[in-house]
């Protein structure tokens, strides 16, 4: 390696360490009637936790990671969500806001290790909401063909993550973790994925070469100093093609959330179609079935 090139190596690492980053990473501002399908998955106070997207006008497909615990059970804590428009501040009467009464999750579902060449299993969640949203909205389909997508395919993927982070020390765990820092972002964010072959991400990661529910996708680079890709509070979109069909639901990436340079991660939803035809019917088969309880405003995991 030359000597210049070297400096900017150095120069280009010293930026990546030291800055701020914005997500969706050097996206653009979605149109609401291009994206109305994707919704906010919220806690009670309104905060963005993860990103979601409606299916029917009752059920929405996320990461099943964005609500459980180190231990795969769902987090105690009352979900909502946001429905209806491409900012989260609108007051449009085409918003709609409803709880979550129910969270259908798969029984392979496995969250990934904490360290290594890992990667969430059967990352998905189907979540049902107490009060159907209005016909305002637009529900997004998934693909048929239990193969799609292959590499080469493109598709756009929305939400509503972190405006800037930073790399700071966990005090709990002392992992370098991803933090929201600054004014959070209100507005709905996008940018464009192409999907890769399974070789070339098994590289990073190698068990899913031989995998058919994942398959990674990258961002065309922003530039040789910007970052560009989906982040923290993004988990759980989706990747939607131009037929409005969702390829996957996007679960993992690069730790610096730059998949121009790295590799993001979705779950191909075609693999799981009847399971989530299931949990819509609310037959339990291969799911693990957990029901808002209003006494103890905590979700509790159903025996049958």
């Amino acid at each position: 390696m030359s000597p210049l090139i070297f400096s900017i190596f150095l120069v280009h690492q010293l930026f990546i360490l030291t800055n701020p980053v914005s997500a969706i990473l050097n996206g653009d501002e979605a149109p609401h009637d291009e994206f109305a399908y994707a919704v906010s998955i919220q806690d009670t106070h309104g905060r963005n936790l993860c990103a979601g997207t409606l299916v029917a006008l009752r059920y929405v497909l996320t990461a099943a990671h964005c609500v459980t615990n180190a231990d795969g059970s769902v987090v105690h804590l009352p979900y909502r969500v946001f429905a209806g428009a491409a900012d989260l501040d609108s007051k449009s009467s085409n918003v709609a806001v409803s709880p979550v009464s129910r969270i259908y999750l798969p029984k392979a579902f496995k969250r990934r290790e904490q360290s290594g060449g890992s990667y969430h299993r059967a990352d998905l969640a189907v979540l049902k909401l107490h009060v159907p949203m209005t016909n305002r909205v637009r529900l997004a389909r998934i693909a048929d063909n239990e193969r799609a997508p292959g590499a080469g395919a493109i598709g756009r993927v929305a939400g509503y993550g972190a405006f800037d982070v930073r790399r700071e020390r966990d005090q709990e765990t002392g992992e370098q973790r991803l933090h929201e820092v600054g004014p959070r972002n209100r507005r709905l964010r996008f940018l464009t994925h192409y999907v890769t072959t399974q070789r070339s991400c098994s590289s990073f990661y190698p068990e899913m070469e031989l995998d058919p529910a994942v398959f990674c996708s990258k961002s065309m680079p922003a530039g040789l100093f910007d970052r560009k890709g989906v982040c923290v509070g993004d988990h759980g979109a989706a990747l939607v093609d131009k037929h409005n069909e969702i390829l996957g639901i996007w679960s993992q990436g690069p730790d610096d959330c730059n998949d121009a340079d790295g590799h993001a991660i979705y779950t191909r939803v075609s693999v799981y179609r009847d399971l989530i035809d299931r949990a819509e019917a609310d037959r339990h088969e291969g799911l693990d079935v957990w029901k808002y309880n209003k006494q103890t405003r905590t979700y509790l995991k159903l025996s049958k």
